[in-house]
């Protein structure tokens, strides 16, 4: 009887948690159909997507052709995010008249993103444009992103160059070598 309560009890535990992760998005592949994921190979072309920043304006991937595009995915609940975060920053500020950064938030609400971008929401550097993919398409269906955070570097012609996984030290000069 006792084992019994006890195994409803853990059981209980692992649904709610289970639940909670879910709500964070850790559950949510985006699958559509059971459709295999088309994932990006290095030297072929990014399919073009549309995007909208989290102020709602809506930009496509082409328009910045001519840059070097990085295409970051994070989220405010992801703690590797947080740390990373300010020295891409710092990295766009520097690289400014070489890059674009596409910072695209896997949240489900704009004001996870204004929170966490807090007091430099304000100072952003031109051509750094923190989108939000609500629903994960950009990141599982076109890019085949399930780890955050997790960058691509686009070159100026539209051509994956590389594929970034994990937290990346933006502040070293060899990620600009690499990437430039």
């Amino acid at each position: 009887m006792s084992k019994n309560i006890l195994l409803v009890g853990l059981l209980s535990l692992a649904l709610l948690g289970a639940t909670f992760l879910s709500d964070q998005g850790v559950f949510d592949l985006g699958l559509k159909d059971n459709a295999p994921l088309p994932k990006p190979e290095l030297g072929q072309a990014i399919p073009d997507f549309k995007f909208y920043t989290w102020q709602d304006d809506p930009y496509r991937l082409t328009e910045f052709k001519g840059k070097t595009i990085l295409v970051h995915f994070w989220a405010s609940w992801c703690t590797p995010c947080l740390t990373e975060f300010p020295a891409l920053i710092d990295f766009a500020r520097t690289h400014q008249d070489k890059v674009v950064v596409i910072a695209l938030s896997l949240d489900k609400n704009n004001n996870h993103i204004k929170r966490f971008l807090g007091s430099q929401i304000d100072s952003l550097p031109p051509y750094f444009y923190v989108g939000i993919d609500r629903d994960q398409t950009i990141a599982h269906d076109v890019m085949g992103t399930f780890k955050l955070p997790e960058t691509y570097v686009i070159s100026p012609d539209g051509i994956l160059k590389q594929k970034i996984e994990g937290v990346k030290d933006w502040s070293d000069p060899k990620t600009a070598q690499d990437i430039f």
